[in-house]
């Protein structure tokens, strides 16, 4: 049996000055990379590389996305997986907020790379706008319509089945 879990360990990641002072050690000239796919293909032949990691596709994406928010564009990301997903997007509708199916990497990007930096932007205008525990309590809201409209869906979450939680009520 194989288990892979997404326990994302932002700490493996090195800060471009960080691999800057260790080029300068080695005084070799660092490379500069751009992308993750060569990013990848070089720390996978060798365990330290000298490179200044330049993220051009996460600042390009944090650009758009702090455009579309100054358009009043707001989108929260979260994978369809979980059976109210319908009831928290009519939710989030009510606030001007697009809810869109989201997969995120399992594993961590090569260090001095960022992942999903234009959702991270949205999160936190999401969050500037409604506050850090609206959304929380949107999930309950849409886990308990759900529940009430199709009770008898078993509805499996940390091992309990929810619909005694709001069936009872």
């Amino acid at each position: 049996m194989v288990l892979i879990g997404c326990n994302r360990n932002e700490n493996k990641n090195s800060s471009n000055s960080e691999l800057k002072q260790n080029s300068d050690e080695l005084l070799i000239e660092p490379d500069t990379i751009y992308n993750v796919g060569l990013a990848n293909k070089l720390w996978d032949k060798q365990d330290t590389v000298s490179a200044i990691v330049i993220d051009t596709a996460c600042i390009r994406q944090r650009k758009r996305a702090k455009t579309d928010i100054k358009n009043g564009k707001l989108i929260f990301f979260r994978s369809k997986i979980w059976y109210e997903w319908k009831e928290m997007a009519e939710l989030l509708s009510r606030y001007d907020i697009e809810y869109k199916d989201f997969d995120h990497f399992c594993f961590g990007p090569p260090p001095g790379f960022e992942y999903d930096c234009y959702e991270k932007e949205m999160w936190k205008a999401i969050n500037e706008k409604l506050g850090e525990n609206i959304i929380d309590s949107l999930w309950k809201v849409a886990e308990k319509e759900f529940v009430l409209k199709y009770p008898d869906s078993v509805y499996i979450k940390d091992g309990i089945d929810i619909r005694s939680k709001y069936l009872t009520e």
